[in-house]
């Protein structure tokens, strides 16, 4: 369920609304020291009901509407003025809902206008010189004070509007710049890895290692062919000892074996060659 409200939900328009109904109560003295009849009461009571009704809806209302309501509180003060006299601030409220029925110059234009016909009211229906002082001196200076004030809250308005775009571009502007020192970081990052990675490939130490780096296969044909050499020098340079020469001539060997050492030990180095 939505919340009735008496006056729009504007911070600039605050509390004072409230503050401008003081007018309003005076209206009962005047009939009590004037010694009003029942009429004069009724009349009182029931134009200050159908104002309350106009007055917080033409906070609402901008335009013609606000000049309509403006149009309608004159009548009203007219109707009732007969019957009170501090029903003639019902004119000075009227000259409030001027301000806002369009542009500053054309406000100014209809106040003029307004205070014109107060005159020629007053003067035709012989007002006492409170009313009439009431409805025209004080409507032209609170219709004033009203235009200015509707004017200084439209610059007001139009100012906090740029503020905002100055903030919201300033807020782009600086998403825009981390954007770009991050793009600018990254590529410097990504640019280092990559020669650092060039240039470890082609240094000269990882070319130097390559040759020096064995198969298995070679090792294990070494392995495998030493066994053999040895095995054959071993046969080659202590031969069994016939049984004339004794257990001493076994330990050394005889001078006709020793180019067949020499025989053997060049073969084991071609084959260790060769594998």
């Amino acid at each position: 369920m939505a919340k009735l409200r008496l006056l729009p939900d504007d911070p600039e328009i605050g509390w004072m609304p409230y503050a401008w109904l003081v007018y309003l109560p005076f209206q009962i003295p005047a009939l009590v020291v004037g010694a009003g009849t029942r009429l004069d009461w009724t009349v009182t009571f029931a134009g200050m009901a159908v104002f309350l009704v106009l007055y917080f809806r033409s906070y609402w209302a901008c335009g013609r509407g606000a000049l309509a309501y403006g149009a309608a509180m004159a009548l009203l003060g007219a109707i009732v003025v007969a019957y009170n006299p501090w029903a003639s601030s019902y004119f000075v409220y009227a000259a409030a809902c001027i301000a806002s029925s369009g542009t500053a110059r054309f406000a100014w234009r209809v106040l003029g206008c307004y205070l014109v016909a107060l005159g020629i009211f007053a003067w035709a229906t012989h007002l006492t010189p409170y009313s009439w002082v009431t409805g025209i001196v004080f409507s032209g200076l609170v219709g004033a004070l009203r235009i200015q004030s509707v004017e200084t809250n439209a610059l007001n308005a139009s100012l906090r509007t740029a503020r905002e775009d100055v903030e919201r571009l300033a807020k782009v502007a600086e998403r825009e710049r981390i954007a770009r020192d991050l793009h600018d970081v990254l590529g410097h990052t990504l640019s280092v890895i990559v020669l650092k990675s060039n240039s470890r490939r082609g240094s000269p130490a990882t070319t130097s290692r390559a040759p020096a780096r064995r198969s298995p296969t070679s090792s294990a044909s070494r392995e495998n062919h030493s066994p053999s050499c040895v095995k054959r020098s071993r046969g080659t340079v202590r031969p069994g000892s016939p049984p004339k020469y004794g257990a001493r001539a076994a330990c050394s060997p005889r001078p006709a074996s020793r180019s067949n050492a020499i025989s053997a030990t060049d073969d084991c180095r071609r084959d260790t060659r060769a594998s």
